[in-house]
């Protein structure tokens, strides 16, 4: 005698081809995973793309147009953030801005260091006529530096000298406080000042350089040839 398929067994295959379907289903359009070890390797111009809900590209890795392998980083707006792109084959990175205009990069022609911002140089004047100069006995701020602040700490170089037969001492303060100080002879010279600066990120700081006269009757200088915040 044949078997007879009962109905228990007919529900039972359509529950498991339901849940048969539902894996294939996910599978196929992954939402959500999570790589707890090991890494992911994209191979043969792979990319990856972030798309808003407004069809806004915020996000590309992988090759342009022309097979370059390229980072694109872009607003809501559809701004670019940060892109890297090529100079006759030499790849280069840039910062923009919400009108998309260069605010940092790497120069990609010299192939080293900063194509934007540009940096001033700095420059100070030599002559002893027109230097700042004191005959105080006393500290007297003959130059200074008021400015917010981006480092932990700045890089001074001060231009100092004496009349003949005088000597003297400068000192640099941030905000009152002595962070560098030496003696002044009578020659111009240059001493070099590395110091730790106080505050939080943007806070408005002052440095004063200031100078006097330890001994004879003449006058000193003190003043900043150029200076600059630099990392700790």
């Amino acid at each position: 005698m044949g078997l007879v398929n009962q109905t228990g067994d007919i529900v039972s295959r359509i529950i498991n081809l339901e849940r048969y379907v539902e894996k294939i289903r996910k599978l196929a359009g992954n939402t959500s995973s999570i790589i707890s070890r090991g890494g992911l390797t994209l191979l043969n111009n792979s990319f990856i793309k972030m798309v808003s809900a407004a069809d806004v590209q915020i996000l590309y890795i992988g090759p342009d147009g022309g097979g370059r392998q390229i980072i694109r980083i872009k607003r809501d707006s559809g701004a670019d953030v940060l892109y890297t792109y090529d100079v006759a084959g030499v790849q280069y990175w840039a910062l923009t801005d919400n009108a998309s205009t260069v605010v940092v990069s790497d120069d990609a022609v010299a192939e080293q260091g900063l194509a934007r911002p540009y940096i001033p140089l700095p420059h100070k004047v030599t002559d002893w006529n027109v230097l700042p100069k004191t005959s105080s006995a006393s500290f007297v701020t003959l130059d200074e530096i008021r400015y917010y602040k981006q480092h932990p700490k700045v890089n001074m170089a001060i231009r100092h000298g004496a009349s003949v037969g005088s000597t003297g001492e400068w000192q640099v303060l941030q905000d009152g406080v002595v962070k560098a100080s030496g003696l002044i002879a009578a020659v111009l010279n240059v001493a070099f000042a590395n110091f730790t600066v106080t505050g939080s990120h943007m806070a408005p700081l002052n440095l004063d350089v200031q100078a006097r006269v330890t001994s004879g009757g003449g006058q000193v200088t003190a003043c900043i040839r150029e200076a600059g915040g630099v990392q700790t």
